[in-house]
């Protein structure tokens, strides 16, 4: 198939890409959540750094100055300059002499929350550190001998439908149990990053590596010293 005489404005571009670059496209959108999760403005941020691949577009410079106001400087490297970059702070972080540290903790980025019905509760709360546990009293809405649990992620403060399902499952218990009935359900977040659901110390459900591979879960590492 042989494409000719196709002109491609700027205009043309910028429409057909609405959805990433727009004032609520893809693109400001992860933007907002770290803001959000970091407590911090617009404002108080200075530098912005791109590491290569669509980073190098300009359109992705054209919607970040927009976004910050032209209030911040875009400094663009190589994805391997960028590499040696953090390699060069995780050196000086575990260097033995009295230079200033910078504090790095290993926490989860988002909420984790158990799909009820029609409502979405809670189960771990983001920056939970890895090799955590803990519990959930899950109630029933109807008379059932079937537990439903779906996970989802996202953040407390969104509206549930932009919560993405990260797993889920049906078990058929040995009793029936009315409405208002409650069963414990234990749940432990482990040193792997690893999220394991149980009943009465029967595995529900297991997420396996799916956490670690999501793009909207990544390690999140709060620098301490200064906030970037």
């Amino acid at each position: 198939l042989s494409i000719t005489d196709l002109s491609l404005t700027d205009e043309t571009l910028k429409d057909i890409l609405f959805d990433v670059i727009g004032t609520e496209g893809k693109l400001s959108i992860p933007i907002k959540k770290v803001l959000l999760q970091a407590s911090l403005n617009k404002a108080d941020i200075d530098l912005v750094v791109l590491t290569g691949g669509s980073g190098k577009f300009y359109l992705v410079h054209e919607t970040l100055n927009k976004f910050f106001d032209e209030n911040v400087e875009i400094l663009e490297y190589t994805a391997m300059s960028a590499v040696s970059k953090g390699a060069a702070i995780h050196s000086y972080n575990y260097t033995e002499d009295k230079l200033k540290k910078i504090s790095l903790d290993d926490l989860m980025s988002d909420d984790i929350f158990i799909k009820r019905e029609s409502r979405f509760d809670k189960l771990i709360p983001a920056h939970t550190e890895a090799d955590s546990e803990g519990s959930y009293e899950y109630k029933f809405e109807k008379v059932s001998n079937r537990l439903e649990v779906f996970l989802y992620h996202g953040i407390e403060k969104e509206d549930p439908y932009k919560y993405k399902e990260i797993t889920g499952v049906f078990k058929t218990l040995n009793n029936s149990y009315g409405i208002g009935d409650t069963i414990n359900i234990s749940w432990k977040f482990d040193e792997n990053k690893i999220l394991h659901l149980y009943y009465e110390d029967t595995l529900l459900v297991n997420t396996q590596d799916k956490l670690n591979k999501s793009s909207d879960l990544v390690d999140y590492y709060e620098l301490n010293e200064n906030k970037v």
